[in-house]
């Protein structure tokens, strides 16, 4: 559940998860990790790539992801990113 009605909504394509900038490997999008991605519309940023504060919740139905000071709406999911949780979920099936 998304408590962030006072941060700003931030759109984010081609966006992926990881957990930091030193860590070359996907996680899944869930608390605790990081967005990174291309945003658009942000107030004080910006048009550009950026790497996230911790994500602190997650909405699947709207697509907005928390952070400490912004909510990105998710957009088009990098495609690479894409590839690899669908090959997670198809492992967690098995």
């Amino acid at each position: 559940m998304i408590s962030g009605a006072d941060k700003p909504i931030v759109r984010i394509e081609n966006w992926s998860v990881v957990s930091s900038v030193v860590f070359a490997g996907y996680r899944s999008l869930e608390p605790g990790q990081r967005l990174v991605g291309d945003v658009f519309g942000h107030k004080s940023l910006s048009d550009g790539f950026i790497l996230t504060s911790v994500i602190l919740s997650i909405d699947p139905v709207t697509g907005l992801v928390e952070t400490a000071n912004t909510v990105y709406q998710l957009g088009k999911v990098n495609q690479d990113y894409g590839r690899w949780a669908s090959m997670q979920e198809k492992a967690d099936a098995a």
